[in-house]
């Protein structure tokens, strides 16, 4: 699995979980459940959950998911300036 993050999104996690005082904390990256749209969703967790695959990327806890990781094989996550994209994941369609 490559997970490739950009500086800009790197800056805002390390803001976030510092923000929320929770440094040694994670980004938890998992599989929806739902039908269409965007296959994966991040949260904030204090660990991780029995069966995650944990990985330290530039100083940030990760947490992913199992089923999550068949998603994040060329997958790039960036900041925009407003919310976090995660760009080379196909979205499921809704029709």
């Amino acid at each position: 699995m490559r997970i490739k993050i950009t500086e800009k999104a790197i800056e805002q996690f390390m803001t976030i979980l510092n923000e929320n005082n929770m440094p040694e904390s994670g980004i938890r990256i998992s599989a929806t459940q739902s039908n269409c749209g965007h296959p994966l969703r991040m949260d904030i967790e204090e660990e991780s959950y029995h069966g995650d695959n944990v990985k330290m990327l530039n100083g940030i806890n990760f947490f992913i998911e199992k089923e999550a990781e068949r998603f994040l094989r060329l997958v790039t996550i960036d900041f925009t300036g407003i919310n976090f994209k995660m760009e080379g994941i196909p979205e499921r369609n809704c029709s």
